[in-house]
């Protein structure tokens, strides 16, 4: 008697994980999952089901179809969103500044009594 196949939807649990990713950068799986799991899916031979590994979530047993090298994109490629970002931290640090040049305007004393909710 040959022992019944088991589909991932029949062991699995349910999850609200995706099934599937595609084409996701290692930094972004390593920020959801864990390094040691991105490391674990660099490792990991093409075309076959590997684990368990362990992650953040639990433990996947995982199959890497495609990798693909990091390239560096051409500042023409990236140029708006570099140009947001840029913008963005700019603004950040001017509403820094404001909220540090109205902190030196005032002068904060802590009366002991009040911190122990005694008069």
């Amino acid at each position: 008697m040959q022992p019944a196949i088991l589909t991932f939807e029949q062991v699995g649990q349910v999850s609200m994980l995706p099934q599937r990713m595609t084409q996701t950068p290692a930094d972004l799986v390593a920020r959801d999952f864990g390094p040691s799991f991105a490391a674990a899916l660099e490792r990991a031979p093409l075309a076959r089901w590997v684990g368990p590994i362990d992650s953040s979530f639990g433990v996947h047993y995982v199959r890497v179809s495609d990798r693909k090298p990091a390239v560096m994109p051409a500042l023409a490629d990236v140029h708006d969103q570099v140009v947001r970002e840029w913008e963005s931290e700019r603004r950040q640090r001017a509403r820094n500044d404001v909220y540090a040049r109205l902190r030196r305007g005032y002068d904060v004393t802590i009366d002991a009594g009040t911190m122990t909710g005694r008069p």
